[in-house]
């Protein structure tokens, strides 16, 4: 609907800007959150409007520093579309908003909030500007002024559904059919959804020969969207195992998967002895689109993306089996157990198996390119092209590792024995993958690569602290950053200097890239003044030199860390140097 309203007002004849976000919770941060909303429609804005772009280029030259871009923080991008929207002039702007419940409640709130104000704003410089929104009943959300709309409550909402069953619905025309569709009409209560998957039941009913049975089976359909989720889910028990894995994986992929990504990651954890290399001319494209439409019992579709990922149909279906329990009453567990924990346990059960699988024969065995070469492109792409799972695994294992840890289901015993050392172990088959996707040399590991420096880099806060109760020495060197503390330090993750400061790692062990801790707290974008505090309180040299001879002050400076050079002025920093 809003796609309709969306190239409508492209369509139209008048001198007006339009712009648009589509939320999509099943995509990537940016395009399910409010901060991926405002970057789109300032680069919409800015690409209509060329006069607007002097501004933001003074805005942008404000932000780079040592020739790094900071990231663009929430604020920064309303006060901009403040001013764009002040200094529309002639303009018209349309602006709409689709599926504003895809995003997290507590954003769309505020989204409200905001475009209120920026209404207001509008009207007092009197601009013209237009805004249309669309979201699912819940959140219910309160608009202070505008005009809403229910969509099941418009004529002709009922009229477009009968056309669907009449186009859709492929039977011949009898007195029997007709009474179907009409009751398919009359149980519908305005939901499209539910004709949707009625219909395709039918269907298939009827291509199997079925035509007798219809009005039975459709007695048979729940008329609640719920119950007939479950039913489609549990009516077929042969593939219940790979059917639950696949919404598994859908619900709690660490980012959207490719469509032979899930097929192998599916494989991974139903039948892990079937792995091998990816023959395209076997097991195509659409064999795998069969193969989900059968996992998923056509409750995921395969994207029209460019990258062709896997996503549910819609969000109804996200909601059923997370909010309302769907998902566990399927596995058959009690509501009390954590399904969310046990569902990335199994996902990093999934990576474990496609990691350790001996179907890799020489692609480890050579010395691997200099990461930005073409021949590590070229390395890259057939990884890509013969094992699609690689990449998505060797990134991610611990990552729903962390989150299962984090959710009470132990993980002591498998970093063990990831960890063991053996001639070519589940660790280095998993350092050697990381390392063919790394596009930059410098974030390659060594062999020697320890656990709680990975962890302490990705801030994996949970499974550092599983490393720390093992009683490590935490202040082991080697990798790009030096020790662990260095390099949470540097990725800025605080809760993670404060656990490894707490357990006692050297605040001042030199070494690294950047010399000790407290010259990597001021590497990162933001500069922590969390972490450069959490330093300095457990005895950091406020006067230690990094590798080109700057003082912590000094490199702050440099970096316009301001609020970082107030903390440093008033420990004490001396402010001539001595060097």
């Amino acid at each position: 609907m809003m796609k309709h309203a969306f190239n409508a007002a492209n369509e139209e004849r008048s001198p007006a800007i339009v712009t648009s976000f589509f939320f999509n919770a099943r995509g990537s941060v940016l395009e399910k959150s409010t901060l991926g909303m405002y970057r789109s429609l300032l680069f919409q804005l800015l690409t209509a409007i060329p006069s607007l772009q002097d501004n933001f280029a003074c805005t942008f030259s404000s932000k780079r520093k040592q020739s790094e871009v900071y990231e663009w923080d929430i604020e920064e991008l309303q006060e901009f579309l403040i001013a764009a929207v002040e200094d529309l002039q002639q303009y018209r702007l349309l602006c709409f908003i689709d599926a504003l419940d895809e995003c997290k409640e507590d954003e769309a709130r505020k989204l409200i909030d905001f475009l209120g104000d920026l209404g207001e704003t509008a009207f007092l410089r009197r601009t013209s500007l237009n805004i249309c929104l669309s979201s699912r009943h819940y959140p219910h959300i309160r608009i202070r002024k505008g005009v809403q709309l229910i969509l099941e409550g418009q004529e002709g909402y009922d009229r477009d559904i009968a056309t669907y069953v009449e186009s859709v619905f492929n039977v011949p025309s009898s007195k029997k059919v007709d009474n179907i569709k009409a009751e398919i009409l009359k149980r519908a209560s305005g939901v499209f959804l539910w004709v949707v998957f009625v219909v395709k039941i039918l269907n298939e009913a009827y291509d199997d020969g079925q035509v007798h049975a219809l009005p039975k089976l459709l007695r048979q359909i729940p008329d609640e969207l719920d119950d007939l989720f479950a039913n489609i889910l549990t009516r077929h028990t042969k593939t219940r195992n790979e059917s639950i894995l696949c919404l598994q994986w859908v619900l709690f992929s660490q980012r959207p998967l490719k469509r032979e990504e899930l097929y192998f990651a599916i494989l991974s954890g139903t039948e892990p002895t079937a792995l091998g290399i990816w023959d395209q001319a076997e097991i195509s494209h659409q064999t795998i689109d069969r193969f989900i439409l059968s996992c998923s019992k056509g409750l995921a579709e395969v994207s029209k993306a460019k990258d062709r990922t896997v996503q549910f149909i819609h969000e109804s279906v996200r909601d059923f089996l997370l909010l309302r329990d769907g998902l566990a009453k399927l596995l058959l567990f009690n509501l009390s157990v954590d399904i969310v924990g046990l569902s990335h346990e199994r996902l990093k059960e999934c990576c474990y198996q496609y990691l350790v699988a001996d179907i890799y024969e020489d692609l480890f065995s050579s010395v691997l390119p200099i990461a930005k070469s073409q021949e590590a492109q070229k390395l890259r792409n057939a990884s890509s092209a013969k094992f699609p799972f690689l990449e998505y695994a060797a990134k991610n294992i611990f990552g729903h590792a962390d989150i299962a840890q984090g959710r009470g289901i132990l993980q002591g015993r498998f970093l063990r024995e990831f960890e063991a050392l053996s001639s070519f172990s589940a660790m280095q088959k998993w350092i050697a993958s990381d390392s063919i996707f790394q596009r930059h040399q410098v974030r390659r590991y060594t062999p020697e690569l320890k656990l709680l420096y990975y962890f302490s880099e990705k801030g994996l806060l949970n499974l550092v602290q599983v490393l720390i109760d093992e009683k490590p020495n935490l202040d082991t060197m080697g990798e790009r950053y030096g020790s662990a503390l260095q390099a949470a330090s540097a990725s800025g993750h605080a809760s993670v200097v404060r656990l490894l400061i707490d357990a006692g790692a050297n605040v001042n062990i030199p070494g690294g890239e950047y010399g000790h801790a407290l010259a990597a707290a001021m590497a990162y974008n933001h500069a922590s003044v969390i972490i450069v505090k959490l330093l300095l309180n457990r005895g950091a040299d406020i006067e230690s030199r990094d590798r080109d001879n700057r003082s912590p002050l000094l490199r702050a400076v440099e970096r316009g860390h301001e609020n970082v050079v107030k903390l440093l002025l008033d420990k004490g920093a001396e402010t001539e140097s001595k060097g």
